[in-house]
């Protein structure tokens, strides 16, 4: 949706129209701010947010993702009251499966953890697992940990919801609109557009796996790079119940989970390079199915439909960038390393807080976008 020529002016000029940006727009016009400009390259949401995979979960070893989490998913889980859209919310559980005994130790403690801040995580031995996944083959597995308050939502829903709450409250969004330049003075930011330019008082950076080039353009090095995920989906399969928990097979990376009426399979993959490429190949899908028959024997009789590439934004840390930069005026939102739809309800309630209070109700110093340069780093180990 476009609203006719760029205004001159605006408060808050979000760059990037996906999950995030929606967010933050959306949570902006709540706070009060709805001189809100939203600028998209594309279509909205035909990044990351359109490949998403759509899981959602609390099991993470930080104590600060697991609070973005539960903010998050209680949001997903009120949408059709707060939005007035259905996300699909389905709570499956995640059930983590743990073949070294270093991460059988991890996740304990991170368990532990999650319990401390309300999530009911639990430890399970094998044979307990077994009665969540009785077609799965726990060869060598020591331990799972399950949370059935996790599960996958539609990330689509979503954001149509975020970005019709955002406009009926003033915000104006704008598609195909790249920005190509961006100069600050005394004044505060101009923002060049082809065919316009508008000057915002503050800009947030929401572009997702293309945050570093849209900060180089004000000048900044914004530490994320994209990475190829590869996802693929089986025809229509009645060999595995539909209510099996999103399941994860720690040690090689692969996932899967229910997509009616098949099922939707993926893997990490540590050798992939940092790149551009969102294509699909046969190699990879050699190598997951490998991975997925090997745990799941009975996917020897499924048949793949479909498959698709989508990027990840990754920091060195796997964490978010939320926050202020050190060119004033100039934030961050930006960086998830693949939990941005998982995230983003959060992280716009965050960004609203600190654009209206200059502080937030939970302590974000984990996702501070000044952490690198002052060396305090801790790594969020619970990526896919």
């Amino acid at each position: 949706m476009t609203l006719g020529p760029l205004p001159a002016r605006c408060e808050v000029c979000i760059v990037g129209g996906g999950i995030v940006g929606a967010s933050v727009a959306f949570f902006l016009s709540q706070a009060g701010i709805r001189d809100v400009l939203l600028l998209e390259r594309g279509r909205y949401g035909d990044g990351s947010t359109g490949r998403a995979v759509g899981g959602v979960r609390h099991q993470f070893s930080l104590a600060a993702n697991v609070r973005l989490s539960l903010r998050s998913i209680a949001f997903y889980r009120d949408a059709q009251r707060i939005l007035g859209v259905d996300v699909e919310l389905h709570q499956i559980g995640y059930l983590f499966l743990l073949t070294n005994p270093t991460d059988v130790a991890e996740f304990a403690r991170a368990a532990g953890l999650q319990q401390s801040l309300g999530v009911p995580t639990v430890v399970l031995e094998p044979t307990q697992a077994r009665r969540l996944v009785p077609d799965v083959d726990l060869e060598g597995v020591l331990a799972a940990t399950y949370c059935p308050w996790d599960g996958y939502a539609d990330p689509g829903s979503a954001l149509d919801g975020l970005l019709r709450g955002a406009r009926e409250e003033g915000v104006r969004t704008y598609s195909d609109t790249p920005v190509t330049a961006i100069n600050r003075d005394a004044g505060g930011w101009d923002l060049v557009t082809p065919g316009a330019v508008t000057r915002a008082e503050r800009v947030v950076i929401c572009a997702g796996a293309y945050s570093r080039d849209v900060g180089a353009l004000a000048g900044l090095d914004v530490p994320v790079l994209p990475y190829r995920r590869q996802v693929y989906v089986t025809e229509p399969f009645d060999r595995l119940p539909r209510d099996m928990p999103f399941t994860i097979d720690f040690g090689t990376r692969f996932y899967i989970r229910p997509e009616p009426p098949g099922f939707l399979l993926g893997m990490d993959d540590p050798n992939e390079p940092s790149g551009w490429d969102t294509s699909t190949t046969s190699e990879f899908l050699e190598r997951l199915v490998d991975a997925a028959v090997a745990r799941v024997p009975v996917l020897a009789e499924a048949r793949v439909h479909r498959g698709w590439g989508g990027l990840y934004e990754v920091t060195p840390d796997h964490k978010p960038l939320i926050g202020a930069t050190p060119l004033p005026g100039l934030w961050l939102c930006c960086g998830f390393s693949g939990h941005g739809f998982m995230h983003a309800p959060a992280a716009g309630m965050a960004m609203a807080e600190l654009l209206t209070t200059g502080r937030t109700r939970d302590d974000l110093t984990d996702f501070d976008p000044g952490r690198f340069a002052r060396g305090e780093v801790r790594e969020e180990r619970y990526v896919i």
